[in-house]
């Protein structure tokens, strides 16, 4: 029985594995970010003493970042397999960040396998919403919190701006009114050039100190 379950875990890994998404396509662009995530989370943990570093992010240093996007990744997981976000626990990782967000983030890309999810409604953090909206929405988090990670080991992080246009969209739906707010989770908007590349433009959005 184990043999034939991980048969088909492997089987299921190499047909996804094929699957080779356009631009176009919503799943695009958390793919692309995801991807260069890895290697942050790689950088991150090569080295204990970078997990206490600070970052733009004021409420989460390196580790705590990185459970944050553990944390977020589990949840668009879990709604994606139709199961409530509400009831994903926040539990700090502890260690072997990097392979847990492999994990997760393998968990992601099969429970949003089915293309016509992206037309679904879900209930989401931030009310109902189509999967394609779910999937830039979380698009832009993973891709400021990627900016946020990589700004706190000192090092580079950029994903095409190609992929990033639907989360851009998404980014600009929040008002720039109403920041001074205490429960307003994001800063003041900083302004960039409309020519700076996409993940900039969503970080200053979201009141990150870009540039």
């Amino acid at each position: 029985m184990l043999m034939d379950m991980t048969n088909q875990a492997q089987s299921t890994e190499a047909e996804l594995q094929t699957l080779e998404l356009t631009a176009e396509d919503p799943r695009y662009g958390l793919a692309q970010v995801v991807a260069g995530l890895h290697g942050l989370f790689a950088e991150a943990t090569a080295d204990s003493s970078n997990l206490s570093k600070p970052t733009p992010c004021t409420e989460y240093n390196v580790a705590e970042l990185m459970d944050h996007l553990i944390f977020v990744a589990h949840r668009v997981g879990a709604m994606g397999r139709g199961e409530s976000w509400s009831d994903v626990p926040h539990a700090p990782v502890e260690s072997d960040w990097a392979d847990v967000f492999r994990q997760a983030t393998w968990d992601i890309r099969v429970a949003w396998d089915d293309t016509t999810k992206l037309q679904k409604m879900f209930d989401t953090p931030f009310g109902e919403a189509p999967g394609a909206a779910v999937m830039a929405v979380y698009t832009c988090e993973f891709g400021v919190h990627g900016w946020d990670l990589a700004q706190g080991l000192g090092v580079e992080f950029s994903v095409e701006d190609e992929a990033l246009q639907a989360a851009l969209a998404a980014s600009k739906s929040l008002p720039a009114e109403g920041r001074d707010d205490p429960d307003m989770p994001f800063g003041p908007v900083v302004e960039v050039p409309d020519d700076a590349p996409a993940l900039e433009q969503i970080a200053g959005w979201m009141g990150r100190p870009v540039r």
